[in-house]
């Protein structure tokens, strides 16, 4: 560490601090035909510098902040760029990437799924858009992008990581950081994590308001749940376990969305049963994919050869006893349900009025269920302007059209598509959740949710489709039908969506529109103040000398009483905060209210100061370096981790003395590499008979060094020195 003094400007010092934690800004504000904005140039340096320390860094900026360009960026500086979303995005993707004129491959989630390999086999960046699609470790989807990001560095694009518990986000922090990820703490995840709301950076982008959830009384529909939960378990198929309880919740949800939606879902629970009776009959009991073969769709159901398609079973005259029973309780409530057609009218009727009350307005309505869409649509086919899009397809009063096309008639700025003429235009779009990721609505200035999905990130990427940058509204009104009382209290879907957003706050932060609140709520996160901190920092990039020797020192008049100080270790730079006990910490709260004090005058130097803070940034990256050294990482390892640092040790104390010196560098070499962080994918193959550089992209030991200090010293203690 080079021990030269250099003093300067307190404006100087805080230049040197920004450059060291942000990196150099050369990113030019031109992106093929896109123009970035301050907060995305911001984002593009930012992760720049977190992919180059960490091999990994999530974007998790709200919905409509610009993530797809801030990538595109970032892909344009990559040799072998890869992109993986879902395969719906891919029109998308495409679009935006000629726009930004960037070339990359793609490929999808369900390719990876099914086996197939991208036309990239080794890329050296991955981004993964959307990427809570890649946070369940059990899937072949999630060992393919393991092995994909062993050698490459990852970008994860997602305003909703976490869905249901904080391991969604360390599922994806251990494909760049291996299986010690699902050990860290938030803070130590929140430094994977990138996170601005729209409050942060109101500035840079409009970016609509969002009002409180307004609810839609549909009536009284308790009829409908003691028959609910009164239905027999059903027998499920072969080695498919006791689905009962399961089913019932379904069935609840089902109905809480729409009589349409519980009608369909009956009638499918029926089919199944009446193809499980033919097979049990025939003396046999087949499991779900050999039921599914039978089952032809639409009413239709092939009773034939069940002996030739499944085992023969001792237990089927039983079964077939259960089985009947459940059937016969289906077919009954089947009949219930579409005895009072009302219902789903008065649900209609609400979205009609709704409609008038938001006259030449663009209103989107969600749904999770295809049978809710239907139902909504053949209620109000009659009203011009209306459109159903699902899975299968989209469809106006006059017939089917393609999906982009609605999307062109129903959002044209979005799309990026000429005004339809008055008779194609498209005011209300009744949508499955299929339009929740990845699309432009910002032409829809009111979202309307015709149910509530289980998670609240779902909720949040409803909303988000309209409140995004360049929309031409200013306010985004939120609506929802309310479920049936009954089937509310049963299933306690708020609180239930209240709970997970509270855990993904408690990571991220982030702005929550409570569900029964007038009042959003903005809880802090580990990352949104590494947002807040790299937003203040960038602010003082601007001027400051770039010719110095380090360490750059200066002091400052303050309100409090600690320094800042910017070091760089094993090629990582890290921002400490001395606090008046006088030790250094990394921690992003003290940080942030050191940075908040550190803008006063300049004051003269006190060497006890200096000597006090060179003090504690030299015990921080010391303990730092013994931690490293000792391979302190590996006691939340993998044991393909702790078997290197084990045989490695092992090698060399079976060795002979004099042999031990060739030995001793390369050993060494070997339990740092074990002890860093490296991807799971890479873990996985050291835990076989494959052999690999487990130190593939993570940054190799360095020296330490000291770049600038920034003493605070409090109005009291001015000349007291």
């Amino acid at each position: 560490m080079d021990g030269r003094l250099s003093s300067g400007s307190a404006r100087d010092v805080r230049a040197a601090i920004a450059r060291t934690v942000l990196g150099e800004t050369c990113t030019s504000s031109a992106l093929g035909a896109v123009t970035l904005r301050p907060h995305q140039l911001i984002a593009i340096d930012r992760l720049r510098v977190m992919l180059r320390e960490l091999r990994g860094a999530l974007l998790a900026d709200d919905v409509g902040l610009g993530k797809t360009f801030v990538a595109a960026a970032l892909l344009r500086e990559a040799e072998r760029p890869l992109v993986v979303a879902p395969a719906s995005l891919r029109p998308m993707w495409r679009d935006a990437l000629a726009t930004a004129r960037v070339a990359a491959d793609f490929a999808s989630y369900e390719s990876l799924s099914r086996g197939r390999s991208p036309r990239t086999p080794e890329p050296d960046l991955i981004v993964l858009d959307e990427a809570h699609h890649a946070r369940s470790p059990s899937t072949r989807r999630y060992r393919a992008l393991a092995f994909l990001a062993i050698r490459a560095r990852v970008l994860f694009l997602s305003a909703t990581p976490i869905h249901n518990t904080r391991r969604d986000l360390a599922s994806l922090v251990a494909l760049v950081a291996g299986s010690a990820a699902w050990s860290m703490d938030d803070a130590a995840l929140s430094r994977f994590v990138l996170r601005r709301a729209r409050t942060d950076i109101a500035r840079s982008a409009s970016i609509p308001v969002v009002t409180p959830i307004r609810w839609l009384d549909v009536g009284d529909d308790g009829a409908l749940l003691d028959p609910l939960l009164a239905l027999p378990p059903p027998v499920p198929p072969r080695g498919a376990g006791d689905g009962g309880v399961l089913l019932t919740i379904s069935l609840l949800k089902q109905w809480a969305s729409s009589r349409a939606a519980l009608s369909g879902a009956l009638r499918r629970r029926l089919e199944r049963g009446l193809a499980l009776c033919s097979a049990l009959e025939a003396g046999t009991y087949p499991s779900r994919a050999e039921l599914s073969s039978w089952l032809l769709g639409e009413g239709a159901v092939q009773l034939g050869f069940a002996e030739l398609l499944a085992p023969v079973s001792s237990d089927s005259e039983a079964l077939l006893r259960v089985l009947l029973t459940h059937v016969g309780a289906v077919r009954a409530l089947l009949m219930l349900v579409r005895a009072d057609p009302t219902i789903d009218a008065r649900r209609a009727q609400r979205i009609l009025e709704l409609r008038r009350d938001h006259a030449g307005e663009k209103i989107v309505a969600f749904s999770a269920y295809a049978d809710t869409i239907h139902a909504m649509f053949g209620e109000l086919r009659h009203v011009a302007g209306v459109c159903a899009l699902t899975g299968s397809g989209a469809r106006v009063a006059g017939g089917a059209l393609s999906r982009s096309e609605a999307l062109a008639r129903f959002a044209p700025s979005g799309s990026r598509a000429s005004a339809p003429s008055s008779s194609e235009r498209i005011d209300l779009l009744l949508a499955t959740d299929l339009l929740a990721e990845g699309v432009n609505l910002q032409d829809a200035s009111v979202v309307l949710h015709l149910d509530l999905p289980w998670t609240g990130a779902r909720l949040e990427q409803r909303v988000g489709r309209s409140r995004r940058m360049g929309a031409l509204h200013s306010i985004t009104s939120v609506y929802a039908v309310a479920p049936p009382a009954e089937s509310e209290r049963v299933l306690r879907v708020e609180s239930r969506i209240a709970r997970k957003l509270g855990r993904a706050r408690a990571v991220l932060g982030g702005d929550l529109v409570l569900l029964r609140s007038n009042q959003p709520s903005a809880e802090a996160g580990e990352a949104r103040e590494h947002a807040r901190i790299t937003q203040q920092l960038a602010g003082w990039l601007d001027g400051g000398r770039a010719d110095f020797h380090q360490p750059l020192i200066a002091a400052v008049r303050s309100h409090v009483s600690g320094a800042l100080i910017a070091v760089r270790q094993a090629s990582a730079s890290h921002l400490l905060a001395v606090a008046a006990d006088g030790c250094a910490s990394d921690s992003v709260v003290l940080v942030e209210r050191l940075i908040h004090h550190a803008s006063g005058e300049d004051v003269g130097l006190h060497r006890s100061r200096v000597d006090a803070a060179f003090a504690a940034a030299e015990r921080w990256l010391a303990r730092r370096e013994a931690a490293r050294r000792a391979g302190v990482e590996l006691a939340a390892s993998s044991p393909a981790r702790r078997s290197t640092a084990r045989e490695a040790a092992s090698a060399l104390d079976s060795t002979p003395f004099h042999c031990r010196a060739k030995l001793a560098d390369r050993s060494g070499r070997a339990l740092a590499s074990a002890a860093l962080h490296t991807s799971i994918g890479a873990e996985w193959l050291m835990a076989s008979d494959v052999r690999v550089d487990s130190n593939v992209g993570a940054a190799p030991p360095g020296e330490s060094e000291i770049v600038a200090i920034l003493l605070l010293i409090a109005h009291s203690d001015v000349g007291s020195e």
